[in-house]
């Protein structure tokens, strides 16, 4: 537990440091609000506890991601979903979906070259019908991002209800279908 929140403190004190280091007078408030939490969160009596694990980074998420996991989730109205944090970095929205398979949801994820969040509703082929989350950081990306997404993807998470598989993918040489099979087999 002790390590969790080292790490946790680490996330924070490197996302406020590269708020300070930009000069961009929207993030100055943004710099105030973390610099606030991270003190709150230190003086708690429960150090360590829901303070620092709620919502770290501030981001929030945009009702249109929501409007989309539903759709689908419930009418299967598309096969995949990519959301990306805004260049202003305080909200989750949509980057891409997709009315195709797995070809087009793989060229969409790795269009951008930064960390992603995804929704991917398996194909019954597959094994099974299940919805995945998947969190796309790979290793070699810009560290701030690799910091702000992880900070951020228990927020999106909770936002969405009924997940069967949940996976991340650090190398592009991962077979994203190969773990997704897995994740369905492990949840038949």
């Amino acid at each position: 537990m002790f390590s969790i929140k080292v790490v946790v403190l680490f996330v924070s004190f490197a996302h406020v440091i590269e708020v300070a280091l930009s000069d961009d007078s929207r993030k100055d408030r943004h710099l105030e609000d973390l610099l606030k939490r991270f003190i709150e969160a230190r003086n708690s009596k429960r150090f360590g506890g829901a303070d620092l694990f709620g919502n770290m980074s501030g981001i929030e998420v945009d009702a249109e991601v929501q409007k989309l996991y539903d759709d689908i989730k419930h009418d299967h109205a598309y096969p995949w979903a990519i959301f990306k944090i805004n260049p202003q970095k305080t909200r989750v929205i949509v980057d891409a979906k997709g009315a195709r398979g797995y070809s087009d949801f793989l060229d969409a994820l790795m269009a951008s070259g930064e960390p992603r969040y995804a929704i991917f509703d398996t194909p019954k082929e597959w094994g099974g019908e299940k919805l995945a989350f998947i969190s796309w950081c790979l290793d070699d990306a810009n560290i701030g991002l690799k910091m702000i997404y992880a900070s951020s993807k228990d927020t999106l998470k909770k936002k969405f209800e009924g997940l069967s598989i949940e996976m991340q993918i650090t190398n592009k040489n991962q077979s994203i279908k190969e773990e997704l099979i897995k994740g369905i087999a492990k949840n038949a």
